[in-house]
């Protein structure tokens, strides 16, 4: 949950917040989190599943959409 937040005030603030600011900067970084907080959470997914292929289908189905 955390991740996806920091996504969405990452994407949010692209969008909504001028890019001269010190606040856009701020929550920029705040955004910034979600990307290794995800790589993180695939990769224990990765390693604490009992079938590896299937979890890297279901990644690369989900990829996709």
């Amino acid at each position: 949950m955390i991740a996806v937040m920091a996504m969405i005030v990452d994407h949010t603030t692209f969008w909504l917040v001028p890019s001269d600011t010190l606040f856009y900067v701020i929550l920029r970084m705040i955004g910034r989190l979600a990307a290794p907080i995800m790589c993180y959470l695939i990769s224990e997914g990765y390693f604490h599943t009992s079938n590896k292929k299937k979890y890297l289908k279901r990644l690369f189905i989900l990829n996709d959409l």
